[in-house]
């Protein structure tokens, strides 16, 4: 499997191919913070980033199975890739609680604690869901061939395809891709998302550096349009910030590895066949390789001109993805995805946390390191630097603000959102305003609730660039607004 996924699943042409999904689920992402945002409610950013780890994850591996469903724009994936992330986390959960049992050698075989019946039901329901994903995959590559398309594969008709080709260089069996999806989110979902949250907690709790970041991004891909994974490569403090904290937060903290010959490593002798655990956690906080090596210090990538510091673990004293053969293959996927979204979170919010707290950064114990307390904190909008469908309009806005039935007349409520301003515009003569002082989703359902909000004027639209100059009348201003 792991040629496979080496000579065709994770190559580069292929990573890139699912850029789209990429970002469209990003998108979604930086929508839905926008609403919390509005509401003025807290974002749980661990489950949010789980989330969208897992989305991007199920589209790349079996988004296509159904060519009916996946071809609409309005199909939610997002029920089946919870659904899928649900029955691995139940593997995940009874396995930590049945390797408990291996300790009592000859007791395991009466499965005391009922564990062993609990792994076997969870294996058993993922079984039959992959069974039916496979018979669906089946079917639409039926239909295909029938209506004559060439549709886009996804990794599990590239896996089918291997496993239907009896001349191929690699055989595989439909248990072989089974056990490979579940090591595909097992692996790739918590390691990813744990990197994400442990760069936010950091960058939250280091207002210094958060700003310092922006203004890269700012400076290189704009103030007025979303970063994207095209513009990486020319983010080199975006890219230090990551691999400090990947440093200090390896999504991967143990390698396990088994000895192919005898060896003898600091005077120890090791048995071919021995299993062994390399402590990455330990060697990446070494103060004999690091200087400060528990201060989180992104710059300390920036000056190391003498050491290859990148994730394909050149240098034995940086191994966020392991080194050699066995290294992670899933490493360049990981990295479009962590830089990206770091950078769009920063770029596009300010992030306060209750009460003014720091963000904890603890580790709790289990496969990938993740973090002890979600990251619940407050996203407040710096810049909504998401692509409008529709052009921008150019309206006159008065103090009664009926004028604006007619525009926003048959909307749907959801693709609206209302920003306030003070209604007597005398107090703000000859000042330009740069500020909304209110905004939040519209929901009323009369006209006057609509257009009227207290003693404020209300403009409707996506605020995504705005200019408002008051006239001196008093009454009479002028707003670009991009028309939702």
């Amino acid at each position: 499997m792991k040629k496979i996924c080496v000579t065709k699943l994770f190559t580069s042409s292929q990573l890139l191919r699912f850029t789209h999904v990429r970002e469209e689920e990003r998108t979604k992402l930086l929508k839905s913070l926008i609403e919390r945002s509005a509401a003025g409610e807290p974002c749980d950013l661990s489950k949010e980033l789980e989330a969208l780890t897992s989305l991007m994850i199920y589209r790349m591996t079996m988004g296509n199975r159904s060519s009916s469903l996946s071809s609409s724009e309005d199909y939610n994936y997002s029920v089946e890739a919870m659904e899928m992330r649900g029955l691995i986390r139940n593997i995940m959960e009874c396995g930590k609680k049945y390797a408990v049992i291996e300790v009592f050698g000859p007791l395991r075989r009466f499965d005391l604690f009922g564990n062993g019946k609990r792994i076997e039901k969870a294996f058993l329901r993922y079984d039959q869901r992959l069974e039916q994903i496979i018979h669906e995959y089946e079917e639409n590559r039926m239909n295909n061939i029938i209506d004559g398309e060439n549709e886009e594969k996804d990794v599990m008709d590239i896996l089918l395809e291997t496993c239907r080709d009896s001349s191929a260089e690699v055989t595989i069996t439909k248990s072989h891709i089974k056990y490979f999806f579940m090591e595909i989110f097992m692996a790739s979902v918590d390691s990813t998302s744990t990197a994400m949250q442990s760069a936010m907690a950091e960058l939250i709790n280091r207002p210094e550096i958060f700003k310092k970041l922006r203004e890269e991004i700012n400076s290189v891909v704009g103030s007025n349009q979303l970063v994207k994974e095209s513009d990486v490569p020319n983010l080199p403090y975006l890219q230090a910030v990551l691999k400090e904290t990947l440093r200090l937060h390896p999504p991967g903290p143990m390698l396990r590895r088994t000895a192919t010959v005898d060896s003898k490593i600091n005077g120890y002798d090791i048995k071919a066949g021995t299993k062994m655990f390399v402590n990455c956690y330990a060697i990446m906080r070494d103060p004999n390789v690091w200087k400060d090596p528990e201060k989180f210090m992104p710059e300390r990538f920036l000056d190391c001109c003498d050491r290859v510091m990148d994730f394909k673990g050149q240098d034995f004293g940086y191994l966020p993805f392991g080194s050699g053969r066995r290294a992670c293959f899933g490493a360049p996927h990981a990295a479009y995805v962590i830089h990206a979204t770091v950078a769009a979170l920063v770029q596009c919010f300010d992030w306060k946390l209750e009460d003014g707290d720091k963000a904890g950064i603890d580790i709790v114990s289990g496969y990938t390191g993740a973090m002890a307390h979600p990251l619940v904190c407050y996203p407040s909008v710096h810049g909504n630097l998401l692509p409008s469908p529709n052009p921008v309009i150019e309206c006159y806005v008065y103090g009664d603000s009926r004028p604006w039935k007619r525009l926003f007349e048959g909307c749907e409520e959801k693709s609206l959102y209302f920003f306030t301003r003070l209604k007597n515009k005398n107090d703000e003569k000859d000042k330009r305003i740069n500020r909304v002082t209110d905004s939040g989703t519209w929901r009323a359902q009369s006209d006057k609730e609509v257009f009227s909000y207290g003693d404020q004027t209300v403009l409707i639209g996506f605020k995504r660039s705005f200019s408002f100059m008051p006239k001196t009348s008093g009454q009479e201003s002028r707003g670009i607004w991009p028309y939702g």
